[in-house]
């Protein structure tokens, strides 16, 4: 029996994923047991879930030393959001804002900033709407 259009519409797609992901596994090691590779795939998640934790510490203690900085409301109306390759990305509720936050840094708040979390070398102002604001 040939393999037609129809019947590939009724494979699910997370599946085949995972059966695509199966074989790539027993590919890189035909003599590791299936432990073994269920073992390797639970640590590399593992890390990547504690990369994750990290993160959200490191964003909870930028957010922290944003609201030292910023305690008033241009601290509640922009937010720290991430950082990527050392830039403080920092989402604002308007153009407004956004202004002030720059001035801001400019004056000598961008220092104070990069003193107190080590990993910011710039910062990144992004107006965003109200509701990216928790």
């Amino acid at each position: 029996m040939t393999h037609n259009a129809e019947n590939a519409s009724d494979v699910d797609p997370v599946l085949e994923q995972r059966l695509i992901f199966a074989r790539s596994l027993v590919r890189k090691s035909r003599s590791a047991t299936v432990h073994d590779l269920v073992q390797t795939q639970q640590r590399s998640w593992k890390a990547k879930s504690q990369a994750s934790i990290r993160a959200d510490q490191w964003l909870d203690a930028a957010l922290e030393v944003w609201m030292r900085l910023f305690p008033d409301e241009t601290g509640q109306l922009c937010r720290p959001v991430g950082l990527r390759h050392g830039t403080l990305v920092v989402h604002c509720a308007d153009i407004g804002a956004r202004h002030t936050v720059d001035r801001l840094l400019r004056a000598g708040a961008i220092r104070q900033l990069k003193d107190l979390l080590p990993d910011v070398q710039q910062v990144h102002t992004v107006v965003k709407p109200v509701e990216s604001h928790k």
